[in-house]
């Protein structure tokens, strides 16, 4: 687990000590969660399942709930590897989340579903803080916008200017003190100690 490099929710517009922006990656490698070999995709899961739950619970306690989003798919030179993205969402902001993901897609020409009916395609799937999960299935000569989730999620917050992370890059010492007020405020709900 580590805060994102430019995080869409930065630590001076979040009330969660060093920011609501969050990676979860595999420390083995494989190109996304949906596709973790099936002797080891019990234990993967589960794991990944108590570190959104121990999120899920610090977040609530400063007034947020989580949306979580997975790009999935096999880089040309196989060089992907699984991570989340999670983002602390406002309580007030997180019912009109679906509407405006639903509306993005819309003038995307991304068709959202709420399963994976095919586990061989790459895919899209965002979590909303419902439990409701919009998936589109990618399609291997299409073009899908990768800044997608990041992009739908800067106009949910209301924050435009934060959907390019390029533009939301902090300084060394800011991305140090940042870790630093994240490890502590987490530290009470980190199953891992």
């Amino acid at each position: 687990m580590t805060l994102a490099k430019g995080p869409l929710v930065a630590p001076e517009t979040c009330n969660i000590p060093g920011g609501g922006h969050v990676l979860l990656i595999a420390i083995n490698h494989y190109p996304a969660f949906g596709r973790v070999p099936p002797e080891h995709v019990d234990a993967v899961h589960a794991e990944l399942n108590q570190y959104k739950d121990a999120l899920r619970s610090l977040f609530n306690k400063h007034g947020h709930d989580m949306v979580v989003y997975e790009i999935a798919r096999e880089a040309q030179r196989g060089l992907s590897h699984a991570h989340l993205q999670i983002v602390a969402v406002p309580k007030g902001s997180s019912d009109n989340i679906e509407a405006i993901v639903q509306e993005e897609a819309a003038k995307a020409g991304y068709a959202l579903q709420n399963e994976r009916s095919d586990s061989d395609r790459d895919y899209f799937d965002m979590e909303l803080p419902n439990g409701k999960h919009l998936i589109h299935l990618l399609h291997p000569k299409t073009r899908f916008n990768l800044q997608f989730g990041r992009q739908t999620l800067a106009r949910a917050l209301g924050q435009d200017d934060r959907a390019d992370w390029k533009n939301c890059k902090q300084e060394t010492d800011d991305e140090k003190q940042a870790g630093k007020a994240f490890k502590g405020a987490f530290k009470p709900f980190d199953f891992t100690l």
